[in-house]
This record gives structure tokens, sequence and C-alpha cells, in this order.
């Protein structure tokens, strides 16, 4: 799944808008995650093995980075989303698993 905070600079560039992180990174951290939560959505509907790029706890650790409300204190709805942490080393991928 493609990286939530592209998508919306994608997006955005797109209809000049200023859900940016240089513009407005609350309102860039709203738009991540409900970015996250349609591809959430698209993956279920896939089945089997999803790769996210990044994820939900990204934007939360973002939020904080930047001083903003996190979900919970903001009220957004993440509720049922189960995260899971999962950590795939690069080399793993690649193969090269030396012990």
């Amino acid at each position: 799944m493609p990286e939530a905070g592209r998508v919306v600079i994608r997006e955005q560039s797109a209809v000049d808008g200023s859900a940016m992180p240089w513009n407005n990174r609350n309102v860039f951290a709203d738009k991540m995650l409900e970015q996250d939560l349609r591809s959430y959505e698209e993956a279920q509907a896939q089945g089997g093995i999803v790769f996210f790029d990044r994820g939900i706890p990204d934007i939360i650790g973002y939020r904080i980075l930047c001083g903003l409300d996190t979900p919970r204190q903001s009220g957004a709805g993440i509720q049922g989303v189960p995260l899971q942490s999962a950590c795939l080393h690069r080399a793993a991928l690649a193969g090269d698993l030396r012990q």
C-alpha cells in the first residue's frame, strides 16, 4: 500500500490544496489518517498478505512530534483497527538472513 503522506501531498498538489505539512500539519495528519483507513479497508477486501509502507502508528508519532493532539485526544475514529507491530529488516526481505 502506498505511504499516506505521499498520497496526500500528490492529491493536494493536484488541487492546490492547503493540507500540506508545511501549511497545516493538523489537517495534513487528518488526511493521512483518512488515507490509511481507506488503505486498510482496501487491504481487507484484497485478502492475503499486504505490506504497508507506513501506517497509523507513524501518524500518531508525527502528531506527537508536531505537538498536535493524538487520535485518542482528538476523537479520531481508529477503533476497530488492529494495530499490530511487525518489523521486517530489509536484509530479511532480500533473503540475507545471517545468524
